[in-house]
Order: structure tokens, then sequence, then C-alpha cells
């Protein structure tokens, strides 16, 4: 059995992130990912840990409601309400055996990403990763 925290990245892993990121972050605009429920739902049975990290978990004046909005984004798309209240939700990279994240590289200990794989990148929904708020995931 396995054991700890799985860290899933909320737009673009579980919501799907096709419309244009608005500022506001209590704007969640698009449904789930396909399947991206029975996933979470399947982690917790398996007894592992959830957490959910994304920037709209950053509180500052201008950027509150984050967390309350993706609980309520959840419930509106039919996540089963003790799967929501067993996620973890977080702007803080914590400890996790595995981060799943549309904006990921992963790095064997010798692949850095050259600049030109860093301009091609982009996301599974065919986003440059540069055109998002500060370069990052949302």
């Amino acid at each position: 059995m396995i054991k700890g925290t799985i860290a899933l990245d909320f737009d673009g892993v579980i919501h799907s992130y096709t419309s244009p990121f608005s500022k506001d972050v209590t704007i969640i605009p698009d449904p789930p990912v396909a399947d991206a429920f029975d996933y979470i739902a399947n982690l917790i049975e398996a007894g592992l840990h959830v957490m959910v990290f994304t920037t709209r978990c950053r509180e500052y004046p201008g950027h509150t409601g984050g967390k309350d909005a993706m609980i309520a984004w959840f419930e509106k798309y039919g996540l089963e309400r003790h799967y929501i209240d067993q996620l973890e939700f977080t702007a803080e990279k914590k400890a996790a055996i595995l981060y799943v994240d549309d904006h990921g590289w992963q790095f064997t200990g010798r692949n850095f990403p050259t600049l030109k794989e860093i301009e091609d990148f982009t996301t599974w929904v065919g986003k440059k990763s540069s055109t998002l708020p500060g370069g990052h995931n949302a």
C-alpha cells in the first residue's frame, strides 16, 4: 500500500482551464478535466492524502476567496462532499511523494530544460507557459 501525499495542481490538472486566466481567483469558468474526480476519489480511497496546490490559495488584498471558490466549484461539478472535506488546499510547495502539474518538467538529474525547450513549452491545452501570470501555474 502506498502512503503519503499526492499534490495535484488545480488549474490544468483538475480544472480544465481552457478559458483565459482571470485575475479574479474566484472565477473558475471551465469544467473538470475528464476523470479528475474519479482519480481524486481513488487516491483518497487508497489512503493517500490529496493536496490541491494552486496560487488561487494565496491571500493578499485583491486576491482572496480562492479556496472557497474551488470548494463551490467541486460541489457544482459533483465531487462528493466527503472527498472535498479530505482535500488540503495550499499555495505552498509542501512535501509530497508526487506532484502532478501541467507546467512541470521531470528532472532526472541531468536534463535541465534548454532555453529553446523553455520557449517552446506548452501545456496539454496548448497554452504557452509564458502567457500565465508570473510564468507559473494558477
